[in-house]
C-alpha cells in the first residue's frame, strides 16, 4: 500500500513539473506608447481603428468594451483556446491586458519557478501563469497594432 501511495505522489509531482514547464507568466504590455512613422500625434479615434484593423488581421475580434473603457479583443485558436484582451487606449499610448481565458490552463501560481521569471511581479497572491502561446499572440497583436499606427 505504501508503494502505492508513494507511486501516486511521485506521479503527481512529475505532472505538476511538466505543467510548470508548460506554462509561463502571464505578459501585460502596459502603457505601449503610440508612435506613427511619420511622428505627428494622432487622435484616439485614429488608435482606436488601428487597434481594430490590426485585430480583424489576425482573427481577433474586436469589440467596445462594455464598461466605456478602450477596447476588448477575443481570439478563438482551432476552436478549442480563447483568449480575452482589454484594451484600453488613448491619443498618446495603449495597454493590452489578461482578461480571460478558455482551455489555456490559466491559474494563479506560488511555485518558485514561476516567481524566478518573473522577479517584478510583487504580488502576494501569486504569479498569473497561461500556456506560452498566449504571449505569442498578444505579441503578435502588439506588433500588428503597430505596423497599423505606422501608416498614420
Amino acid at each position: 500500500m505504501k508503494a502505492i501511495f508513494a507511486g501516486l505522489l511521485l506521479t503527481l509531482g512529475v505532472m505538476s513539473a511538466a505543467q510548470a514547464r508548460q506554462s509561463a507568466p502571464v505578459i501585460d504590455w502596459i502603457d505601449i506608447p503610440v508612435a506613427t512613422a511619420s511622428g505627428k500625434p494622432v487622435k484616439a479615434e485614429q488608435v482606436r481603428e488601428a487597434i481594430i484593423a490590426a485585430g480583424n488581421g489576425l482573427t481577433w475580434e474586436v469589440h467596445s468594451n462594455p464598461n466605456g473603457k478602450g477596447l476588448v479583443a477575443t481570439v478563438l485558436v482551432r476552436n478549442k483556446h480563447t483568449a480575452v484582451v482589454n484594451i484600453p487606449y488613448d491619443a498618446t499610448k495603449y495597454s493590452i491586458l489578461y482578461s480571460s481565458s478558455i482551455n489555456l490552463n490559466y491559474e494563479v501560481s506560488n511555485l518558485d519557478v514561476y516567481r524566478q521569471m518573473a522577479p517584478n511581479d510583487k504580488s502576494p497572491d501569486g504569479i498569473r501563469v497561461i500556456h506560452p502561446n498566449y504571449n505569442s499572440w498578444v505579441n503578435n497583436l502588439r506588433m500588428a497594432i503597430q505596423r497599423e499606427l505606422n501608416k498614420l
